[in-house]
C-alpha cells in the first residue's frame, strides 16, 4: 500500500534526522530571554534548572542568564511577573561543552489577546479583528492528547459537534449541520481541507498531527467578501508550525478503549540557516461503537434471503452480473474496525530576509464508517492528499495546491452494496497582497482565488452526469481598513464571483466598526452578507440510495438521490400527474406509466394476490372491473409528514433549479481584559438566511387509491354478483359492502392486512428522473427564507500562575421553523443543533511539578433533527414527521478530562485524556451510534 510504505521510509528518515548527543559529566547551560511578541529582551526574569540542585538565577539587563552544572539532561523554568511561565525539558549539557538556550515568554495578555491572520487575511489582534476569532493555542494543543484537531473545539462559542464515531466527525458554526456537510469553511494553511468534489469535512482526513499545530482560529460568522462562497457559517485554520521557527523530534504511543491504538512521529530540522524541513506520520485504528440501521438490516436480510431475486433485480436496474455479485456481498456488512495512517511533510526556504517559500505535502489513508446522505458508507483504504506550494514576500502572498481524493477499489453504500468511486481532483490558485498608506492608517487587502473541481467518480456518484460535471469558479476582493481616529477603524470590503455553472455573478459586501477605547478592549459592529454556491454533489449527485424506509422498502421500493441542475416538474398544467413508477408494474418497475385509476387498480388487485391476501378467483374477478375504475379516486401519500391528501386538490411543488442561498449578518460585540488576567467575549447576532439550501429530501409522493371511492365503486358491483348468485337484494348488499371495506381498508378502516386502498402502488416520477426501478427521488432544493439570533459568550481567566478557569455559553432563539414562520418555505427548517449549550473548564498547570489537569463540563439542550433521511423530530411533530422518525436528540451532561505528567530528567510526557468522564449513554444526532466514555493513554518522548 502507497502510505505504508510512505511511513516506513518516513520513520527511517525521520530517525537518521536525529543527532544523538554525547554523554559526560559538567558542562554549561545559558541563554536568553525574549517577549515573543515584540523580541525585547527580558530582566530580572527567574530561570531554574530543576535537577541541577543550583539556585535559581535572575536573568541579566540584557535577558541573559548562565549556569555551570555537571552533565547530564535537565528541565529548564523560566517565570517573569506578567508572563505565562515556560517549561522546557530534555535540555542536555555534555561535558565540557555547552548548551544555549533562546527562551520566549508570552505575555499573559497576548495569550488572552493573541495575534491572527483569519479573519482579514492579514496579522492583528483578536480584539482588533472585525469579527469574533476564538484561538487554540501551541500550549492547549500540546497538552490535550486529542485523536482529531475537532477534539479542541469542543469548547469554543458558537461551534457545534456532531460526534458520528470514535474519530468521525462533523462541525459548524452556529447551527444547520447536517450528516454530510461542508458548510464550515475549513482551512490547514490558507488550504482548503475538505474532500473535493463532494464538499464534505471530514476533519480526520487532515494529516496534520498535535505535534504539527501552532494554534487553529475559528471565525464566527460569515467571511465571504473574503474568502468567497461557502463561508456563510464561520471559518476553521488550522496553522501549523514552520521547521525554520520550531525543530525537534517527537515519537508517541498510545492506546485506549475502544481497542484503539497509536503511533506517532514528527521530526522537524534546519538543514541550514534558511532551509527546513519536517515530517511527520501517524497511525491510529481501534473499534467503533457499535450501531445498527434498520434500513441497513432489512436490506440485508431480504438480501440474504433471496440471492438470486437480489441480484436479478440489480442487474434488471443496469448493474453489470459483477458489480449485483459485489452489490449482494456488500449490502449491510457493517464493519466497525477503523483505521487511519497519514504523512505529512513540509519544507521551507527563506529566499531572502522577507521572502519564503513553502512545499507542503500531505496523504491519509482511511477505512471505517462514514454517514453520508444516503446512510452509513463503508470506505476502506480511502486516500486523501494534497500538494501544496506558497510563496510569502513581505506582504504578498501567492499559492498553488491540489486537493485528490480516491475513494479505493472496496468502498461501498450499506444501505445497498452499490460501489462507491471517487477519484476527484480540486485545484486552487490564489494572490494577496496588502498595502499601507499614510503611516499605516489606510490598509488595503486585495486578491484573487480560482479554483476548478473535477469530479471523476466512474458514474457511481455522479451517474448520468459524469462527463458534464465540473466547475469553475473566479473571485476577486479588495478590503480596506482606515483608521479614522487612533481608537476607531472603519473595514469595509467587497468580493466579486463567478461560478460556471450559474446565470448571475454574486457580491459579498462587509462594513466593521472596531473601537479600541483602550489597550486590549474593544466593541465591533459588523455587517456581513456571505452565500454559498450548490456543491458538484448539489447538482450532480446521481446514485442509488437504496431500500426506502418501510413500509414502503418491502414492497419493492427504492431511493434514487439526483443533484438540482435544471429543476424538477411533477404535475401537468391540469394538475395531473407527469407520470408515475410501480414496482407491481409487469412491464417493469422503471418504466414510466401515465397515472391512471384503471391501471393503479390492476396493479392493486395483482399486488394482493401476490401478497395472498385473496385468491385467484376473488383477483379474477375484481380485474373484470378494472375497465370502469375510473370512478375511483387517487390520492397522495407525503412521506415526509404522512399526510394523506387528493390528487384533485393537492398542488404538488415543483422543485425550482438551485439557487445561491445568502446570509445577511449584523453582529455586535465586545472583547476585553480586566488586569491583564481575565478575558471576556460577548457577541449578539442576527442573520437573515435566503433560498436554504437543504440536506436531500424526499419529493416525489406516493400514489394510492382513495378508500371512500373505492367502496362506493366496488359495492354495487359486488352486489350483482351475490345477486346473480341468488342472494336476496338486501343481504347481497350488506355483503357486498363489507367485502367493499375488506377488499379496500383490509376489514378493519385502519390496517391490519393491508387492503388494496392503503398499499402505496405507485411513486410519482417525470422522464428527468433517471430512475432504475421505482424510486423515490431525493434531491436538494431551496427551501425557503427565514430569521434567526443568537448570542455567544465566553471567559478565560488566569487565576493565578498555575490555575485557569474558563467559560462559554451560546444561544440560538429556536430550533425549529415552522412554515408558517418562514418566507417562500416549502418544509420546515431544522437548526439540527442545540439552542443552547455552555462549558466550564477548571485547568492546572504546574511548570515546576510537571502535572497539567483540565476538566471540563459540557451542557448541551436536546432537539430535534431533520437530515438526509436521518429524521429525529417526534418532540416537535408527534409523530407526524415522515418514514423512519424517531425521537429527538436528547440533551445531556458530559464531563471530560485531561491530565499530563512531564516525567524529571527525561525528555518524555505521560497524558491521559477522558471524553465522557462518567460514561453518560448519549447520541449526537440521529443515525450515529450511542457513545459511552472514550480514555485514552499516550506517552510522547521528545528528542
Amino acid at each position: 500500500m502507497r502510505v505504508k510504505s510512505l511511513l516506513s521510509a518516513v520513520f527511517t528518515i525521520g530517525f537518521l534526522m536525529i543527532s544523538v548527543p554525547l554523554q559526560a559529566q559538567n558542562g554549561t547551560l545559558s541563554g536568553t530571554v525574549v517577549d515573543v511578541e515584540t523580541g525585547a529582551t527580558l530582566a530580572s526574569a527567574q530561570v531554574e534548572i530543576l535537577e541541577s540542585g543550583e539556585n535559581a538565577v535572575l536573568t541579566s539587563a540584557n535577558g541573559q542568564f548562565s549556569f555551570s552544572v555537571s552533565s547530564g539532561t535537565y528541565s529548564v523554568v523560566v517565570t517573569a511577573l506578567g508572563y505565562r511561565p515556560y517549561r522546557e525539558d530534555g535540555v542536555r549539557v555534555s561535558a565540557g561543552g555547552s548548551a544555549t538556550l533562546e527562551v520566549s515568554l508570552t505575555s499573559q495578555a497576548l495569550e488572552l489577546n493573541p495575534l491572527v491572520v483569519t479573519a482579514s487575511r492579514t496579522t492583528e489582534t483578536s480584539a482588533s479583528a472585525p469579527a469574533t476569532v476564538i484561538v487554540i493555542g501551541e500550549t492547549e494543543v500540546a497538552e490535550r492528547p486529542t485523536v482529531t484537531p475537532v477534539d479542541h473545539l469542543r469548547a469554543v462559542p458558537g461551534v457545534d459537534v456532531m460526534q458520528q464515531g470514535v474519530q468521525s466527525t462533523n462541525v459548524v458554526v452556529r447551527g444547520f449541520s447536517n450528516v454530510f456537510s461542508g458548510s464550515l469553511h475549513a482551512l490547514v494553511d490558507d488550504r482548503i481541507a475538505g474532500v473535493p468534489s463532494l464538499r464534505v469535512n471530514l476533519m480526520h482526513f487532515i494529516p496534520s498531527q498535535d505535534e504539527d499545530l501552532e494554534r487553529m482560529e475559528v471565525v464566527l460568522g460569515p467571511g465571504s467578501a473574503l474568502y468567497g462562497p461557502n463561508t456563510s457559517n464561520g471559518v476553521v485554520h488550522l496553522i501549523t508550525k514552520s521547521p525554520l521557527e520550531s525543530q525537534g523530534s517527537t515519537a508517541t504511543l498510545g492506546g485506549g478503549t475502544q481497542s484503539v491504538s497509536e503511533f506517532a512521529f514528527r521530526t522537524a530540522q534546519k538543514l541550514s540557516d534558511n532551509f527546513g524541513i519536517k515530517i511527520s506520520a501517524k497511525k491510529m485504528g481501534g473499534d467503533d461503537w457499535s450501531f445498527t440501521d434498520p434500513i441497513e438490516f432489512a436490506a440485508r436480510t431480504q438480501a440474504l434471503a433471496n440471492k438470486d431475486a437480489f441480484i436479478t433485480e440489480r442487474i434488471a436496474s443496469g448493474s453489470s452480473a459483477a458489480i449485483a455479485q459485489r452489490a449482494y456481498e456488500n449490502v449491510g456488512n457493517r464493519d466497525n474496525a477503523f483505521n487511519r495512517e497519514s504523512v505529512d511533510a513540509r519544507a521551507d526556504w527563506d529566499v531572502s530576509e522577507n521572502t519564503r517559500l513553502m512545499f507542503n505535502y500531505g496523504l491519509t489513508s482511511a477505512t471505517g464508517v462514514e454517514l453520508t446522505g444516503l446512510g452509513g458508507g463503508q470506505v476502506e483504504d480511502w486516500n486523501y492528499s494534497f500538494y501544496q506550494a506558497r510563496l510569502r514576500s513581505n506582504r504578498m502572498f501567492a499559492q498553488f495546491y491540489l486537493n485528490t481524493s480516491d475513494a479505493g477499489p472496496n468502498s461501498f453504500l450499506l444501505r445497498n452494496g452499490t460501489p462507491l468511486v471517487d477519484k476527484s481532483q480540486l485545484w486552487v490558485t490564489q494572490l494577496r497582497n496588502s498595502t499601507a498608506l499614510f503611516g499605516g492608517k489606510q490598509d488595503f487587502t486585495y486578491g484573487m482565488d480560482y479554483t476548478n473541481t473535477d469530479p471523476r467518480t466512474e458514474g457511481t456518484v455522479n451517474g448520468a452526469f459524469e462527463n458534464d460535471d465540473d466547475i469553475q469558479e473566479l473571485g476577486i476582493y479588495l478590503q480596506s481598513k482606515t483608521a479614522l481616529t487612533d481608537q476607531l477603524d472603519l473595514i469595509v470590503a467587497g468580493r466579486r464571483d463567478t461560478h460556471s455553472r450559474l446565470d448571475e455573478n454574486t457580491f459579498s459586501p462587509r462594513a466593521a466598526l472596531v473601537f479600541e477605547p483602550a489597550p486590549n478592549h474593544s466593541f465591533r459592529a459588523t455587517y456581513n452578507r456571505a452565500f454559498s454556491t450548490p456543491s458538484s454533489l448539489n447538482m450532480f449527485l446521481e446514485i442509488s440510495g437504496g431500500q426506502a424506509p418501510a413500509p414502503l422498502g418491502p414492497l419493492g421500493y427504492r431511493v434514487r438521490a439526483q443533484g438540482n441542475n435544471k429543476g424538477y416538474v411533477y404535475q401537468n398544467a391540469d394538475g395531473s400527474l407527469k407520470g408515475m413508477r410501480s414496482p407491481f408494474n409487469p412491464g417493469g418497475a422503471s418504466q414510466l406509466l401515465p397515472v391512471q385509476q384503471s391501471t393503479l387498480y390492476a396493479m392493486g388487485v395483482g399486488a394482493m394476490a401476490a401478497q395472498g391476501a385473496i385468491d385467484a378467483t376473488t383477483a379474477a374477478l375484481l380485474n373484470s372491473f378494472a375497465a370502469d375504475a375510473g370512478a375511483i379516486g387517487i390520492n397522495l401519500l407525503n412521506t415526509n409528514n404522512m399526510a394523506v391528501t387528493p390528487l384533485a386538490t393537492t398542488v404538488v411543488p415543483n422543485t425550482p433549479k438551485l439557487e445561491i442561498s445568502t446570509n445577511t449578518t449584523y453582529e455586535m460585540g465586545y472583547q476585553g481584559l480586566i488586569n491583564d488576567r481575565i478575558q471576556f467575549a460577548v457577541d449578539g447576532w442576527y442573520s437573515q438566511r435566503k433560498n436554504f439550501v437543504s440536506p436531500l429530501m424526499a419529493t416525489t409522493p406516493m400514489i394510492l387509491l382513495d378508500p371512500t371511492t373505492m367502496v362506493g365503486f366496488l359495492t354495487p358491483r359486488l352486489t350483482a354478483v351475490y345477486q346473480a348468485q341468488g342472494m336476496d337484494a338486501a343481504t347481497a348488499g350488506a355483503t357486498a359492502g363489507a367485502a367493499a371495506m375488506q377488499i379496500a381498508l383490509g376489514g378493519d378502516g385502519v390496517g391490519g392486512t393491508a387492503g388494496l386502498a392503503e398499499i402505496p402502488l405507485a411513486v410519482a416520477s417525470t422522464a428527468d428522473v433517471n430512475a432504475q426501478g421505482a424510486e423515490l427521488l431525493a434531491t436538494y432544493m431551496n427551501q425557503g427564507d427565514l430569521n434567526v439570533w443568537g448570542a455567544d459568550f465566553s471567559m478565560k481567566a488566569f487565576l493565578n500562575d498555575e490555575w485557569t478557569l474558563a467559560s462559554t455559553a451560546s444561544f440560538v432563539n429556536d430550533d425549529y421553523f415552522t412554515i408558517a414562520e418562514m418566507q417562500n418555505a416549502t418544509s420546515p427548517i431544522y437548526l439540527n443543533a442545540p439552542k443552547s449549550k455552555g462549558t466550564i473548564t477548571l485547568g492546572y498547570r504546574g511548570v515546576r511539578s510537571g502535572y497539567n489537569v483540565e476538566m471540563r463540563m459540557r451542557a448541551t439542550e436536546g432537539f430535534p433533527a431533520n437530515s438526509a433521511g436521518f429524521v429525529g423530530t417526534k418532540c416537535v411533530t408527534n409523530g407526524t414527521g415522515g418514514l423512519g422518525e424517531e425521537e429527538c436528540v436528547k440533551g445531556h451532561t458530559l464531563m471530560d478530562a485531561v491530565m499530563g505528567y512531564k516525567v524529571p530528567g527525561t525528555a518524555a510526557t505521560l497524558q491521559l485524556t477522558a471524553t465522557n468522564l462518567l460514561g453518560t449513554k448519549y447520541r449526537s444526532f440521529v443515525g450515529v451510534p450511542e457513545m459511552g466514555r472514550f480514555v485514552m493513554v499516550r506517552v510522547k518522548y521528545d528528542f
